[in-house]
């Protein structure tokens, strides 16, 4: 019977290294790709998705550009404006991603003014239905977590919203060594992230500006320290999303957000549900730059933020 026990005891402990070696493989290129394909995990390997698209636009922020003028906001703003960039030479366009959240976007700020002591506006252009975004199990690990804990920056946000996303998401899942084990493997992106879904629940506010009242007001409170001019404007709207907009009147016209643009639920434009399609995005014909230019022109006429474009080559 000891022989036994001794048997299984060295199975698990060779079952055990295998799996050690097989993740340490999955970290590394090209068993990283290798091993993501066997295992069914391609998805969690994208370039595109997390991190790997926002530490781009956060090392921009760092950037001794010459720009004196920022503008973030959600992926509709970076549909919108990112064309304009090589034109608008004095302007740092880094719309990215509602996934931010209004956290994120007050650290991509905070980083910006950081590093551009002569920045004069700063413009935040959101969704109505980005600003709600909170902590979610689709999105928030990969786009608040993961980005901000890797380039040290997550401990910008106040402390309540850091123990927020330890409840979330597991404190000891904000260890930076803990999520470079997972952002480097697909394996562990897929069944962590798998595991979050199924046995967590995303942050719950007591109204759905909670978050955005918190960190878009401390924007605002942060140019103004600096004697910067703070701009929220929100980005055109799907037909098929405009009483989700209404839904939001109550809760705005309480918030501090109405304090800062209490034109911003006024000043939303929406436009025909067929041109976006997968009900946020311009797709198809619709997704140019001729129409993108359009939009603005029509959309934010009359503000400082048209008042600053030039939509002209050289």
């Amino acid at each position: 019977m000891r022989k036994f026990y001794l048997n299984v005891l060295l199975f698990i402990i060779v079952l055990f290294s295998v799996l050690i070696f097989v993740d340490f493989l999955s970290m590394r290129e090209p068993t990283r790709t290798i091993l993501a394909e066997l295992t069914d995990s391609t998805e969690y390997i994208a370039q595109d998705r997390g991190p790997d698209e926002i530490k781009p636009y956060l090392e921009r922020t760092h950037y001794p550009d010459g720009t004196t003028k920022l503008i973030i906001g959600d992926s509709v703003c970076r549909q919108l404006f990112s064309h304009l960039q090589s034109r608008n030479t004095h302007i740092a366009m880094l719309g990215s991603n509602a996934g931010l959240t209004a956290a994120g976007q007050y650290i991509m700020a905070k980083e910006y003014l950081e590093h551009h002591p002569d920045t004069t506006d700063v413009f935040l252009l959101m969704l109505p239905k980005s600003l709600v975004r909170t902590f979610d199990t689709n999105w928030g690990y990969l786009y608040v977590v993961m980005p901000f804990v890797e380039t040290d920056t997550l401990k910008y946000l106040d402390q309540e919203t850091i123990d927020c996303l330890g409840d979330v998401y597991g404190k000891l899942f904000l260890n930076p060594s803990v999520v470079q084990f997972i952002d480097r493997s697909p394996i562990n992106r897929k069944i962590y992230l798998n595991m979050l879904k199924e046995h967590s629940e995303g942050y719950i506010p007591s109204n759905q500006l909670e978050l955005a009242d918190q960190y878009v007001y401390k924007i605002y409170t942060m140019c103004k320290e600096r004697n910067v001019a703070f701009h929220l404007y929100p980005c055109p709207v799907s037909e098929a999303s405009a009483d989700k907009v209404q839904a939001l009147r109550s809760d705005f016209e309480k918030s501090k957000i109405r304090e800062i643009s209490p034109d911003y639920l006024d000043m939303v434009t929406y436009y025909p549900a067929e041109q976006a399609g997968d009900g946020t995005h311009f797709t198809g014909k619709y997704a140019n730059d001729d129409n993108y230019d359009r939009l603005i022109k029509d959309i934010y006429a009359g503000t400082e933020l048209y008042d600053m474009l030039s939509f002209d080559e050289g």
